[in-house]
This record gives structure tokens, sequence and C-alpha cells, in this order.
């Protein structure tokens, strides 16, 4: 055995999700096998190995950004996640496939045995760019049969070049068209945020969704449901132990397992950080992102609206961007 296929059976992995509407419960039993696996999620694709898409989402310009060894897995249904995942990581500690096309390092739950990309044409996806509250995605976005490009000059790479204009106080900053989603992590799936960003403050903003809801989030269901919004604003705060917990918990709701809910959400109401990091942020019919998680906390519901996001987000800057589509967390799953 040389040194390179002994690093490869040695590394960690590092699974990235991509989900739109309509696969939930792929989604769920995807981080399910990930928790049973010891696997801790990347934040990017980019410090990711392991890419794994979760319903019908192009993702070949991110696939394209993640360095090698790497390994993609599609996810039609959640009966098959483990069975997948594991040809995929089979793909991924084999020395000879690393150094083959990237995309032989591609695998669907449904043709398990062979390690090659699927041929479907692809349109354009969304590109990373790294945040100190997550990422945001730069590249045109593409879906529907209709193209939303920037319309600005691109650098090599296809980074756009920033133009310029006064802000709100009349000074000229550079400015930028960005699209936040739907590849981004602890994200509404198929959730999509177009916007001009100057400086760091969103303007202009305006919101799609994009798969085909699958209701997954039933009425008996919603216990669950709000521990999966607890771990999504909890993972975009930064108290990442929090959120896995809350994930953990979620998915004995589901299973009907015991879950000892109410001593975690005392910890999380004990963290003086994470109130002072939420309160005023998103404020909306007399609530805030705190207010908005304590009542998750509580098993109560909180009114979300896609439509109030635009007015929400624009005057934002970044950061408290990602904390309000958090906090708020709509259900792009109902139709």
């Amino acid at each position: 055995m040389d040194v390179t296929s002994w690093l490869l059976r040695r590394m960690a992995v590092r699974p990235f999700v991509v989900a739109v509407p309509g696969a939930t419960a792929a989604r769920l039993a995807a981080e399910r096998s990930f928790r049973d696996r010891g696997w801790r999620q990347a934040a990017n694709p980019v410090e990711a190995n392991l890419l794994v898409v979760a319903g019908d989402i192009d993702v070949d310009l991110v696939w394209g950004q993640m360095p090698l060894p790497k390994a993609k897995v599609e996810l039609a249904s959640a009966a098959d996640v483990d069975r997948a995942i594991g040809a995929a990581v089979r793909g991924l500690r084999d020395r000879r496939r690393q150094y083959a096309e990237p995309e032989s390092t591609h695998g669907t739950a449904s043709d398990l045995h062979r390690g090659h990309d699927d041929s479907e044409a692809v349109s354009d996806a969304h590109a990373a760019h790294g945040h100190d509250m997550g990422q945001a995605s730069m590249a045109g976005h593409q879906h529907g049969g209709h193209d939303h490009g920037m319309g600005e000059m691109v650098m090599p790479g296809g980074i756009p070049m920033a133009s310029r204009t006064a802000d709100r106080d009349g000074l000229a900053l550079d400015y930028l068209h960005i699209f936040l989603g739907p590849v981004l992590a602890d994200w509404p799936p198929g959730l999509v945020v177009k916007a001009i960003m100057q400086g760091d403050v969103l303007q202009e903003v305006e919101v799609d969704v994009v798969g085909i809801p699958g209701n997954y989030w039933t009425e008996d269901r919603m216990p669950a449901r709000r521990l999966d919004s607890c771990a999504r604003l909890l993972g975009v705060a930064g108290w990442e132990t929090a959120a896995t917990r809350a994930r953990e918990l979620r998915d004995r709701v589901l299973s009907g397992q015991d879950a000892d809910v109410d001593r975690w959400a005392k910890r999380v109401r004990r963290s003086r950080v994470l109130k002072w990091s939420l309160v005023g942020v998103g404020e909306w019919q007399g609530r805030d992102a705190w207010d908005r998680l304590n009542a998750w906390l509580d098993q109560t519901d909180v009114e979300s609206d896609i439509a109030t996001l635009p007015d929400l987000l624009n005057g934002s800057e970044l950061g408290n961007a990602r904390l309000i589509v958090a906090s708020l967390d709509p259900d792009t799953d109902h139709g």
C-alpha cells in the first residue's frame, strides 16, 4: 500500500449537504447517518470532501470548486441513504478513482456499483463565498428556464467585479449583486435570496424558492420541526454543539423515542452570549430572533412568511441577514 492510499483510508469524512423542498426525509436520514458514523458536517463545500445532494438540484459549479479528494452522492429517497453514502465513501477512499476524472467519484442511490457521472445536462449552480456567519453564493443563478445573471463584468475565475454608487449616507461604495442559497449551510431548503450588497449591507432584496414542496412537516411532526429550526439558528449563531444536540433530539422525537428536550432547552436559554447575539435582530410583529428561539424551545409555533423576508432583509448586514432567515426559518417544503 502506498502513502496516498494509506492516507485516503484514514482521512476524516467531512460531508456537506445540499437539500431542496421535497427531499426533507432524505436530508434528515443523511444527517442521522453522519451522526451514527461520527462525522462532523462541513460549514461550506470548500472544507468538505463528500457532497451529499438531497433532491433534484444542479451543483456542478460547487462540485468543481471542491478540492480533491472528494466524492458526491445523490439521494432520491431516505430508504437508500446508508447504502448510497457507503458507496460514495468507497469512491472517496479509492486512489485510482481520485486520480481519474473528478466526475468518477460520483454516486447515486439507484446505481451503487457505478462510480461515474450520470451525464445529465446541468445548469449553473451557486459558488460558495466564505463569510464569518456562513457563505454567500456569488455565481449566477439559473432555474426553471430563467437566467438570473448579474449583468456585470467578471474577473478570472468567475468572480464578479464590483461597481460603485452612493450609499444611504451619500458615500461612494462598491456594490455587488449576490445570491444567498440554495447551497448554504443551515439554510432553508431551496431558498434563494437575491440582493445588491453595498459594503456589507443588503439592498433591493428578492426571494425565490427552488424545488417542488413535499409537505413533509405534517402536524404530528411539528415538535421535531421546531427542533430542526432551533438547530439551524444555533448553527448560524456559531453554537455547533447545541445545534448538533438539537438535531439528535429532533430525530429521537421523530422516531418516538424519549427525548430530554427540557434539559437541553434550559442550557440554551442560559447562554448570555447567544442572547446577546440574537436580541434585537430581525424584529417583526413584536418579536426578535431571541424571542423566536425561545418560542421554539417552548414548542410554540413562530409565524413566518417568505413574503416578509425582503422587507426584513433590506438594510441588514450580511451576518444579521443569515440570523434573520434562520430565526424565521420559513417552511419551504410546504406547498
